[in-house]
């Protein structure tokens, strides 16, 4: 009897570890590298799909121009060209270790530090933005010069609510807080390709940057200016 009670314990830990399995890989197979997902896979308990409380990075990005340029081109053509900017652009980002939120029109959202913490996280995210910057001119070499567009980004490092949120049969692991919303307005302050930190980034990646200070800005739905810098270059 201690036998039979033995592998049946076994086997619910199997099934159970089987089932968790199943839903690390339904959550972030569309939105991390093949190689975090293996890492997940091999180790489930280091992510809380319920819900966490955690430090991260937000990244948005967003094409300059994009609004205008769909008034006067055929549908299918369009959305061609986003295609092809958006497979840059998350292809870059998973390089970094970066999750893919969500697309939002022509624009990316993505989380650093979740699953996996990274320790340099606010690094890697103005990584994967500079170098999507500044591979910019070949990338453009495919497309006539009205869809070159410049990308505009905003990152912010701060507290947020990361897990899965929806409803119990349509749910998106994505992270909810003041910081998300605080990269998406950077994003939205940014133009002609700049890449606009807050302090709370710039303090965690300062050592290995070039920045120029843009000052303290006001941001819409915030009662405190908020201190901007400008990534201008990676420090070799």
């Amino acid at each position: 009897m201690e036998r039979v009670r033995t592998r049946l314990r076994l086997k619910n830990e199997a099934d159970h570890l089987r089932k968790t399995q199943e839903v690390v890989r339904a959550t972030f197979e569309r939105y991390v590298s093949s190689s975090v997902v293996d890492q997940l896979l091999r180790d489930p308990s280091q992510v809380k799909l319920g819900g966490n409380l955690q430090e991260i990075t937000v990244l948005f990005a967003d094409l300059e121009g994009f609004t205008g340029i769909s008034e006067k081109t055929d549908p299918e053509q369009l959305l061609h060209v986003l295609n092809e900017y958006h497979t840059m652009a998350v292809a870059v980002i998973r390089d970094y270790g970066g999750t893919v939120d969500k697309f939002i029109g022509d624009g990316v959202m993505a989380l650093f530090n979740t699953p996996l913490l990274q320790a340099d996280h606010a690094l890697r995210a103005v990584r994967a933005a500079w170098r999507m910057q500044s591979t910019l001119a070949t990338f453009h070499q495919q497309f006539e010069p009205l869809f070159r567009m410049r990308i505009n980004f905003g990152i912010h490092s701060g507290m947020a609510v990361v897990g899965n949120v929806g409803a119990p049969d349509l749910m998106n692991y994505t992270a909810v807080g003041d910081t998300v919303n605080l990269a998406a307005r950077l994003q939205q302050m940014s133009f002609e390709g700049r890449i606009l930190v807050s302090s709370a980034t710039f303090e965690r990646v300062k050592e290995q940057v070039v920045t120029e200070c843009i000052g303290t800005v006001k941001i819409k739905g915030r009662s405190e200016s908020v201190l901007t810098y400008e990534i201008r270059g990676l420090k070799p």
